[in-house]
């Protein structure tokens, strides 16, 4: 009865079931810690074959009992793996207690057991690139672009706002567990989220709003709505896939809509005959190359023989080394198929069409080469700010998302379906003065103090690493015409990986609360 009680009282089911395991074993045991001493003294740590499931007992019955040396070694091991700069995982565990001791046990049983030797899993971290020189002025040309905006704006004449893409789950509170996914783009500047109002509250939109209003079942993944204009950047619709990585669910050819149908007409209706300075983290669906030419490097080299024959290139001249020293080759373009490889007669490799079709294309369709979003973008005579990789503190949407997130994550209760989570996620961004966990109810979202910690974390950088830069965002000296050079010569990277909120630092919750 006692875990129904605790079910019954609003307690996870797996918190529930925790808590039912410490009775029991009190009640076996004798209370307090050292129930837990008797437990481990008596070797009654261990993971089951299936035979006798559930029923401990200090005799080896067939069971895998895990034995203080063994217990020992475990632990000797994983201190060993992480001394050493090595991350520890299941398979690790598993493969060190098949070799030393013979124990053959699944993945899961060694999470298992590793949990019951008290440890505690983490998420896998992305690996960020040392700071080297390269990677530092790349994040100091980032930072002169964002002071000519901050000039611009600070004169009266554009504003900035940043985007990305996050995401938010059924579950979320829950510790396991993928549950129902719901993607979210936005943008929001210093005056607030981009989106018009209607009676104090942005305006809804598109997928959620048509599963609200209409009775048919929508489904998930799919735009069952008319993609017209509306005036907010705030789009969310449920995922199809539930895999656990938004990038799944956002293409770009998503991103474009968001761009045209919900950012523009939003931004206009605000700032209209402003200039607008987007500032972007490199995710890849936020790169949507030309649909033909795509990008040159990750295409087949038969592909970019036939882009070359179609759009007129007849010849074309390889340069390689040999010896020390660079020598010229002439090559034609087939009048049909491809070139034989590098190591035959007359053959080129895929690296090197690669580079031919690129400057070739450059030189006479540059167009073709360039992204959709930068075109879109300059024809409507704005600006695109791409946000250096695994810099996150210099984007104030993360905050954003951290805020509307964290109201999603308090108001959790089983049952909860993507509706709710919708409906939830805006109180959060917006503010909810119903809500009585403190005085006043929730607070919306201040974007200009979201700003404002941004460009202070540049400032902090900047006295850090400037090197040629000083002053701050706004008011910053460098040598104007080696950053003019730099930026004319600015090639975007793209495909960085997720971006997590984990690296905010903990003085981003004064920016969120203050």
């Amino acid at each position: 009865m006692f875990y129904f009680d605790l079910v019954k009282g609003g307690s996870f089911e797996n918190h529930a079931k925790e808590q039912q395991c410490r009775e029991d074993l009190e009640d076996r045991y004798g209370q307090g810690p050292g129930g837990a001493h008797i437990w481990y003294d008596k070797q009654e740590l261990y993971e089951t074959n299936g035979k006798g499931r559930g029923k401990a007992t200090s005799v080896d019955d067939g069971r895998r009992v895990i034995t203080k040396e063994q217990e020992d070694g475990i632990r000797e091991f994983i201190k060993g793996e992480h001394e050493a700069g090595r991350q520890v995982f299941r398979r690790t565990v598993k493969d060190y207690l098949e070799c030393s001791f013979g124990l053959e046990m699944s993945n899961r049983a060694v999470g298992g057991l590793l949990q019951r030797l008290g440890f505690k899993r983490r998420r896998g971290r992305i690996k960020i690139p040392p700071l080297n020189e390269e990677r530092k002025n790349r994040i100091r040309l980032f930072l002169v672009k964002m002071d000519l905006a901050k000039r611009a704006e600070d004169a009266g004449y554009s504003y900035f706002p940043s985007d990305d893409t996050g995401v938010v789950q059924d579950g979320i509170g829950r510790t396991t567990g993928k549950g129902v996914r719901m993607v979210m783009v936005h943008a929001i500047t210093k005056h607030g989220p981009l989106a018009e109002l209607q009676g104090g509250f942005p305006i809804r939109e598109g997928w959620f709003k048509a599963k609200e209003n209409r009775a048919k079942k929508i489904k998930p993944g799919e735009a069952d709505f008319e993609m017209s204009d509306e005036q907010t950047a705030e789009f969310l619709w449920q995922a199809k896939l539930a895999t656990g990585y938004y990038n799944n669910a956002m293409t770009d050819g998503m991103f474009m809509q968001w761009l045209k149908h919900r950012l523009t007409p939003a931004f206009d209706a605000q700032f209209k005959n402003k200039k607008m300075f987007l500032v972007l983290d490199n995710a890849s669906y936020h790169h949507c190359f030309d649909e033909e030419v795509k990008v040159p490097e990750t295409n087949s080299k038969k592909y970019n023989v036939e882009l070359l024959r179609k759009y007129g290139c007849t010849s074309f001249k390889v340069t390689r080394e040999s010896e020390g020293k660079a020598a010229e080759y002439n090559f034609e373009v087939p009048a049909q198929g491809s070139l034989p490889n590098a190591n035959r007669k007359n053959g080129v490799s895929k690296e090197e069409i690669a580079s031919v079709t690129r400057t070739y294309f450059k030189k006479n369709f540059p167009q073709k080469l360039e992204e959709k979003a930068e075109t879109y973008m300059r024809e409507k005579g704005w600006g695109l700010i791409w946000t250096p990789p695994y810099m996150p503190t210099f984007q104030p949407i993360e905050l954003f998302w951290q805020q509307g997130k964290h109201y999603v994550s308090i108001h959790f209760e089983r049952g909860r379906n993507i509706l709710d989570v919708w409906k939830q996620i805006r109180l959060g961004w917006y503010g909810d003065s119903e809500w009585d966990g403190q005085e006043g109810g929730w607070k919306a979202a201040s974007c200009g103090k979201l700003v404002q910690h941004a460009i202070g974390k540049m400032d902090e950088w900047i006295g850090l690493y400037g090197g040629n830069l000083s002053g701050t965002i706004g008011s910053l000296e460098y040598p104007v015409a080696e950053y003019q050079e730099a930026t004319a010569e600015d090639e975007i990277e793209d495909g960085v990986e997720e971006q997590t909120d984990e690296w905010l630092g903990e003085d981003a919750e004064d920016a969120i609360e203050g």
